[in-house]
């Protein structure tokens, strides 16, 4: 019989339990029935060994690729932090330049007072104006309510005023131009009135219904001072029972006299007449105060 030699003893290899399943080898064959050469036995032992120095090579490489992979992912969350770093700081900045914009965008006080005097102004009345930290206080005169709505509402419209307070007085009810006057056909109200002591000069509006003024043969005014009851500045008739002085006047929108030279005239006063010289209505005009210049 073949004398068949021992086969030859390899160390086992050494596996890490957690990641090399153990090898599969095929057994020997028995030495009593196997007709293998001793070279064939060789060629299994080798098999075995590369089988398991391959696992060994592929464990390596996947701890060294889970080390990769885990340093790539920091990599974005670092470049993710630094976005919103340089985002934050860019907002914050922008911030802060839109408030000092803002800042330096409010008027002060003293340039709020100028813009509110050149409104106040092209809208009449004799109006004071303070300012404190955007509050802005009128006083003064005006002629009528409809003038308080207008003036109120242009300086609360100036960018930079916080509030208005409304501290406008209206004359005198004879001095009015009120809703009534100018729901009239025809009339007039004086604005202002200037007495040099020999010239006497009116500003008024007025309405014609459609018509000129014109004191021969049409409608007109009548001038009269204050020391005249109004009810007499016309000829007898519907509105006016006469024995007043007064003055005929068509032409607009001035009225100039010397007739009251050296006199001390306070207040100045206007209704309209018909053609006959007699007052329309005496709700008709009003009367305003003399400025003495």
């Amino acid at each position: 019989a073949m004398t068949v030699p021992p086969a030859m003893t390899v160390p086992p290899a050494t596996v890490p339990p957690a990641t090399v399943p153990p090898a599969t080898v095929t057994p020997a064959a028995s030495p009593a029935t196997s007709s293998s050469s001793p070279g064939g036995s060789r060629v299994l032992l080798f098999a075995a060994i590369g089988v398991a120095a391959l696992v060994l090579i592929g464990g390596a490489i996947a701890i060294t690729t889970g080390g990769n992979g885990d340093d790539a992912a920091a990599t974005p969350e670092s470049s993710t932090t630094s976005s919103l770093d340089t985002t934050s700081s860019t907002t914050a900045a922008s911030s802060t330049t839109s408030t000092t914009e803002a800042t330096a965008a409010v008027p002060s006080d003293t340039d709020l007072q100028s813009l509110v005097v050149i409104a106040t102004a092209a809208l009449g009345g004799d109006i004071d104006v303070a300012v404190d930290s955007g509050v802005v206080t009128l006083t003064g005169s005006i002629p009528n309510e409809e003038t308080r709505a207008e003036i109120v509402d242009a300086v609360a419209s100036i960018e930079g005023v916080s509030s208005v307070s409304d501290q406008l007085e209206l004359p005198p009810l004879d001095q009015q131009c009120t809703d009534l006057i100018m729901s009239q056909d025809r009339w007039a109200c004086i604005e202002s009135v200037t007495f040099d002591g020999t010239t006497l000069t009116a500003a008024f509006t007025s309405e014609s219904g459609g018509e000129v003024f014109n004191t021969v043969g049409g409608y007109h005014l009548h001038f009269f001072d204050d020391s005249v009851d109004p009810v007499t500045a016309g000829v007898n008739g519907d509105a006016s029972t006469g024995g007043g002085i007064w003055e005929v006047w068509d032409d607009t929108p001035e009225y100039t006299t010397t007739r009251f030279a050296g006199s001390d005239i306070t207040k100045l006063c206007v209704r309209i007449a018909t053609p006959g010289h007699t007052l329309e209505s005496l709700d008709s005009g009003n009367c305003f105060p003399v400025e003495q210049s």
